[in-house]
This record gives structure tokens, C-alpha cells and sequence, in this order.
């Protein structure tokens, strides 16, 4: 019986493709690691007065002492637990909402199409799968995020002396190496717990949820397995913020940033060489690579220099890596701008993927 499509933690090909030299890989991922703290560090000082306002409105509240009374049966549970389930409700629904309703925009007005990466008909998600997605996430962020944060979240990260009071927020430096503590640990976990579930068992059990998105749409990013929720969201996105005792300002930062992340990484769109890629206001590489990692289901697990260093990107390489695959795209959308089927309307250019028998099954219109 062949081996499913994606259930493999360690695709290969033979021969194996060239990864090229390590210096420009190590030296672009050092330097995300430098330049995206100071961008968040910028965000978390602009939107301090903020933080206090809603830390104010939050302990003033008639509503905080109904929450209090409602969860009496866990007594751990403090005034400060409320306004940290407030306060990231608040970031997390902010951040869907502008990312999310970003790239609906550029759907559905079809703007932007230039910087839009390959899809064939055939990936495109069915509407009875967007509305699973959609209903899924509604419940994820009204009930189960609102109480893990109120009875779990805001009481360990208090546990381990994590400051709440705007005036205990610490000072740019140290600011700047907690973020960037939690990006190495939030992408060191997420690429490992990724490839994980894309052993047979796992990825059967659970990831394959995911996967029901082939062509991506932003949204898709938060359409898992509550199990993989955990694994690769809840404990990446938490761990580095528990191991730094992160002040609360800086936990609500981190999670507006990530959640616009994982909405571009799922848009179908790369804007590479724009003004925000280089700024470090979008992330084209990654968006690329996880796309890729979608339309083709292998490899691609992680950060671009974690795939690189653990040699999970054979197929993305021999396809032409991140400049193909964006290459691939600029010229679909030239062909359907011009009304003429393009070569990855028809299928990818490579013999590696036209061989593949995932991409075969999606050009026959088959179900996955």
C-alpha cells in the first residue's frame, strides 16, 4: 500500500537537491531573530497607555466581580486573571479581525493578485469546509481561549512572576531579549512539534485536519485538531513567555503579532522584496515556505532555516525553493490576467511534482 501523502516527519528524494551554502541562511535567520524583537519591542512602548486604560477599566468593573463570583470554584483566580483574559481576547480578536479581514479584502476585490502565489482550481476549499473552519474558531475564541486564559494562562504566568501593573513594564533591552527569547523557543517548538505530527500515526489521527486546506486562506492557520491546537499553539506560543516571566503587556503583544502571522503564512500571498517585508512587517519567506507546504504536503515544517538545517526541503528545492515557487505564481497570475491557462493551473513544472501523486489526485478534482 503506498504511503499517504504528508504522513512522513522526513521527506526525501533521490537524488537529493543542493541546500546551498550555510552563511546566507544562518546570517537571514540571525537577523530575524535581531530585527523582529525591536519592531514588537516598538509596538509593546506605542501601545503601553493603552494596556493601562484597559488595566484601569478592567479592575474598576462591576462585571470583573460577576466573573469572579461565577468562578468561585477556583479560587486561584484573582481580578488580574480577569483583565488578562480581557486584555488578550482583546489583542487576539484585534489581530484576526485586521488580518483576517485583510486578505479577505484582497480576495474578494481580487487586489494585490500580482503578489498572489500558485493555487489550481482544484485546492480551492469547498464552503462547507470554510464554514467548519470559521464556526470552529468563533467557539475557539468566545469559549475555550477566554477560559484557558482566565483559569489557566494569567494564574501560571502570575505564578512565576509575571509584572501586570503598566509601571513594572521593563525597559527597552530587557523588553527586546524576552522577544526574542520567545521567537527562538516558539519556532524551535512549533518546527518540532510540526514535523512530529507528520509521522503516519499523528498525522492520521490529527493533523490531517489541518491539511483538509489545500489551497490556504488566511483563516485556515487556526483550523486544527484540538490536539494540535496545544502542540503547536498553545505551548509554543506560552512556554518562552513562562520561562522569561513576561510582563502581561508583552504576552498580549506576542500573541497579536503571532496571530497576524499565522494568518499571512495561510493568505496565498508573498510579498517578497516589498517595503514590509524588508522591515520586517510581513514575513515572505515563511509565507512561501508554508505554502508550499500546503500545495505540496511535504517538507517545509518550520522557519525556512530550521527546514534548512534539518534537511526537510527537498521537494521545495528541487521545485526551485522560494524564488521558483513565487516565480510559479507571478506567472500564473500573468496567464490569468492574460485569460490563457497557466503552467501551474495545469500542474507544477518539475517532473518531481507532476509525478506526485497528491498533485495528480487534486488536478483530477479527486477528494483528499
Amino acid at each position: 500500500m503506498a504511503k499517504l501523502i504528508g504522513a512522513t516527519a522526513s521527506p526525501r528524494i533521490n537524488p537529493r537537491p543542493d541546500y546551498g551554502p550555510a552563511l546566507p541562511v544562518l546570517a537571514k535567520g540571525i537577523w530575524r531573530i535581531i530585527q523582529l524583537p525591536l519592531l514588537y519591542t516598538c509596538l509593546a512602548k506605542l501601545l503601553s497607555p493603552s494596556y493601562a486604560a484597559v488595566h484601569v477599566a478592567v479592575l474598576r468593573s462591576s462585571a470583573t466581580a460577576a466573573i469572579l463570583r461565577a468562578v468561585s470554584f477556583a479560587p486561584w483566580v484573582v481580578a488580574d486573571d480577569v483583565f488578562f483574559m480581557v486584555g488578550l481576547s482583546i489583542a487576539v480578536s484585534a489581530s484576526y479581525i485586521l488580518g483576517n479581514g485583510f486578505f479577505a479584502i484582497l480576495d474578494n476585490y481580487r487586489l494585490l493578485q500580482h503578489y498572489r502565489l500558485p493555487r489550481t482550481r482544484a485546492q480551492a476549499p469547498p464552503a462547507s469546509l470554510v464554514r467548519r473552519a470559521l464556526q470552529k474558531e468563533a467557539f475557539s475564541h468566545c469559549v475555550t481561549g477566554p477560559l484557558i486564559m482566565l483559569l489557566a494562562a494569567g494564574p501560571g504566568l502570575r505564578a512565576v512572576g509575571s509584572p501586570v501593573a503598566i509601571g513594572l513594564l521593563p525597559p527597552w533591552a530587557t523588553t527586546w531579549w524576552q522577544l526574542a527569547a520567545q521567537l527562538v523557543i516558539n519556532e524551535t517548538m512549533f518546527y518540532f512539534g510540526h514535523r512530529m505530527l507528520h509521522t503516519e500515526p499523528l498525522y492520521l489521527a490529527i493533523h490531517k485536519q489541518h491539511h483538509s486546506f489545500i489551497g490556504t486562506r488566511s483563516f485556515a492557520g487556526e483550523y486544527a485538531h484540538v490536539l494540535e491546537d496545544v502542540l503547536t499553539a498553545y505551548i509554543p506560543f506560552l512556554t518562552g513567555l513562562f520561562i522569561t516571566g513576561a510582563h502581561f503587556h508583552l504576552v498580549f503583544v506576542w500573541f497579536f503579532i503571532r496571530v497576524i502571522g499565522v494568518a499571512e503564512g495561510h493568505s496565498g500571498y508573498c510579498f517578497k522584496n516589498t517595503i514590509f517585508d524588508r522591515i520586517g512587517l510581513a514575513n515572505a519567506s515563511a509565507a512561501a515556505n508554508h505554502d508550499f507546504h500546503h500545495t505540496r504536503n511535504s517538507g517545509n515544517f518550520g522557519h525556512p532555516m530550521y527546514d534548512w538545517l534539518f534537511g526537510t526541503m527537498d521537494v521545495y528545492l528541487a521545485a526551485g525553493g522560494e524564488a521558483g515557487y513565487i516565480e510559479m505564481g507571478r506567472k500564473a497570475n500573468a496567464a490569468a490576467n492574460a485569460g490563457v491557462p497557466s503552467a501551474s493551473a495545469r500542474g507544477p513544472p518539475s517532473a518531481l511534482l507532476r509525478s506526485s501523486p497528491r498533485v495528480a489526485r487534486q488536478q483530477a478534482g479527486q477528494s483528499l
